[in-house]
């Protein structure tokens, strides 16, 4: 397979630098590789064809394209896809990525084995952790596989090839305006997405075709989140651990088998949880274990929710992770509810025992008010007459003072 890297870059030339290093350091077994790097117009595009003239690339070609003129995000990257018309397939990398040693031959077999899949509108390099829809954790059901299914695309290193590429070229250009969003398909927080967002139409060309892009389990791309056109801060929360493994062969199954697929917003087919099958009708089952789905928008008679409901059919616990596996193992409890739609009620407010089980932190550090683990310290007052006693004046002033300096970091620190 022609696989070709594309570098897309802007004005950061430390993120190409970085994301240069991480390419030159990565496992390759063939030759013949083109890399391009695309930089759309700005004041520091000099400094950056600059750096990249030093790059040295051993296994191929070095391209440079210079737009002379501003494109904007969109733009730029959807004529970097347009180059999957000169080869197979590409890679795409925006500059504030980072990839791993196996990335290019997870890509190459990736597409190798699903290139003829209609249902596949292209490769993830990313392993998802975070649904940006609704902004919560996300964990995948693992199985002996490589990779799973999730009808999201990915923005933060994908490949396709050029059938998938031409594909989603022909349905945008004849849908390149904000009315193809009337539909409201999509969620809500995807439709509020800024103009510049190339992502916002695969998002909307994926579902109403009811297409899939396939996710690793190991990650082989991260992501800096340097501040550029769609982020104007630091964040670190989609950084993921790199997959460590190099020149291996991946396990893939093909799409017809996969019970392990996810929808738009990252909630399970109904179809993974057959054990429902005595109770419900499973095409006739919205599956919303995040709570966050509009009942207005919900079709089904039956779903499987922790939205609050009054006449439960049956209920489960959200103790193993991922959340569905507790519906497959048939764990009881009182936190995801099989229910009539009718019986359920919109709103949904994320508890702190629910938090705490998606990032896997103490309640209590999600709470500034919540001084339990100080209350023994708050209290020493009760006890410091015992300190005079048994340690004598000197000692209890400093131990005075120190309780003190204590309560007033608690007071600035922890209540600020």
């Amino acid at each position: 397979m022609d696989l070709a890297i594309v570098v897309a870059g802007y004005s950061r030339l430390d993120s190409v630098k970085r994301i240069t290093s991480s390419i030159l350091a990565s496992f390759y077994s063939k030759d013949n590789i083109t890399l391009y790097y695309s930089l759309d117009y700005s004041n520091h595009q000099d400094s950056i064809i600059k750096y990249i003239d030093t790059v040295a690339w051993k296994y191929g070609d070095v391209e440079i394209i210079v737009h002379p003129s501003r494109l904007g995000l969109k733009e730029h990257i959807l004529k970097c896809g347009d180059l999957s018309q000169n080869h197979d397939a590409i890679i795409l990398l925006e500059d504030d990525l980072y990839v791993s040693k196996d990335f290019y031959n997870y890509a190459t077999q990736s597409l190798n084995f699903y290139k003829d899949e209609t249902r596949v509108a292209g490769i993830a390099m990313y392993a998802a952790q975070f649904i940006e829809t609704h902004e919560m954790r996300f964990m995948p059901l693992k199985s002996k596989w490589d990779s799973y299914f999730m009808q999201i695309p990915c923005s933060w290193g994908q490949a396709w090839t050029r059938e998938q590429w031409t594909e989603f070229r022909d349905w945008y250009n004849q849908n390149n305006t904000d009315e193809i969003f009337r539909k409201k398909i999509i969620p809500e927080d995807v439709l509020i997405w800024p103009k510049t967002s190339w992502k916002k139409f695969y998002y909307q060309y994926m579902v109403e075709k009811n297409l899939y892009f396939t996710y690793p389990y190991d990650s082989h791309t991260t992501n800096f989140s340097d501040i550029g056109e769609n982020i104007d801060d630091n964040r670190t929360f989609l950084q993921v651990e790199l997959s460590q493994k190099e020149g291996i062969d991946y396990l893939f199954q093909d799409y017809n088998d996969s019970m392990i697929k996810y929808d738009h917003v990252g909630e399970p087919l109904a179809a993974m949880f057959t054990s429902l099958n005595q109770t419900v009708n499973l095409d006739d089952l919205t599956v919303d274990l995040y709570g966050n789905k509009d009942l207005a928008n919900v079709k089904t008679e039956y779903i499987l929710t922790s939205k609050l409901t009054s006449e439960p059919i049956r209920s489960f616990a959200r103790k193993l992770k991922p959340h569905e596996l507790n519906i497959i193992q048939n764990i009881s409890g009182n936190e995801i509810r099989l229910a009539k739609t009718s019986n359920c009620k919109n709103k949904k407010k994320y508890r702190k025992s629910e938090l705490s089980y998606y990032y896997s932190i103490p309640t209590y550090h999600l709470n500034p008010h919540d001084l339990r683990h100080y209350k023994n310290l708050l209290s020493v007052k009760y006890k410091m007459s015992y300190l005079k006693i048994f340690f004598g004046y000197p000692i209890y002033l400093k131990f005075l003072s120190l309780k003190r300096k204590i309560s007033n970091y608690i007071s600035k620190n922890i209540y600020k």
